[in-house]
């Protein structure tokens, strides 16, 4: 059998079984992904948590990496459903999400996956906050440049649709609020503000009552002359001395 000698600096500490305990490591890492990835194919992921999912295998390349790298639009809807964030860094530097190297390998139809599987193309794709559009115009991909320039502009045309949508919904909830709650609501307002008055103006009159018969009373009783006599004595005072100053 032929062997790979490794050199002695490369483990001190491992000596002549250095590189057997270095396939070993490289064989307990590998869990099969990578070749499920590439075969498409996902029987063996089906087993695995997300949490196993989102480990990286035994090169340290994440699994939706291997998707963009192989091509395989289908397995990266399937790490979608099975709750993978395709807007996160896929890389072991932490560099790049999925739509950025999708875009360094020319990889068009799974530019049109991510948008399909939710992902805005108005967002950064790396950690230098370039956008999808610059990087194309940086690679010079026409193909890529127009590809984005439709999408955003479906991004586009979708917002506007669900906007004229929302605001219609919410006015007419407004419009039927009024219709419902705010109209009689403002029409008890109203009348409660006339109530009052009509109560206001309705206890001055009893009030007035009131003291008009008192005042009967008190008459009555004698304890008040009435004014209306008194009145009509002065007014006949009045016509005799007039009389008195014609006779004279």
């Amino acid at each position: 059998m032929e062997s790979f000698p490794i050199h002695p600096a490369s483990s001190s500490s491992w000596g002549a079984e250095a590189a057997a305990r270095l396939c070993k490591i490289i064989l307990e890492h590998n869990t099969g992904a990578a070749q499920q990835i590439q075969e498409n194919r996902h029987d063996l992921l089906d087993l695995l948590n997300v949490d196993q999912l989102k480990e990286l295998d035994d090169l340290g390349l994440s699994l939706s990496f291997l998707c963009i790298y192989y091509d395989r639009p289908d397995m990266l809807e399937y790490l979608h459903k099975r709750g993978i964030n395709l807007n996160e860094s896929c890389d072991p530097i932490k560099f790049g999400n999925p739509m950025f190297y999708a875009l360094s390998m020319n990889r068009h139809q799974l530019v049109v996956k991510l948008h399909d599987l939710g992902y805005v193309i108005t967002n950064p794709c790396d950690t230098f906050n370039t956008l999808p559009l610059a990087h194309a115009y940086r690679i010079d991909d026409k193909i890529l440049i127009e590809l984005i320039i439709n999408l955003a502009g479906r991004e586009m045309r979708a917002w506007t649709l669900w906007r004229k949508h929302f605001l219609r919904k919410k006015y007419t909830k407004i419009y039927f609020y009024m219709r419902t709650k705010g109209i009689p609501l403002l029409q008890r307002a109203i009348r409660g503000f006339f109530g009052r008055l009509r109560a206001k103006r309705r206890r001055q009159e009893l009030l007035l009552l009131k003291k008009q018969l008192e005042r009967e009373e008190r008459i009555r009783l004698g304890l008040v002359v009435d004014d209306v006599d008194n009145d009509d004595d002065n007014s006949n005072d009045d016509n005799s001395n007039d009389d008195n100053n014609d006779d004279n």
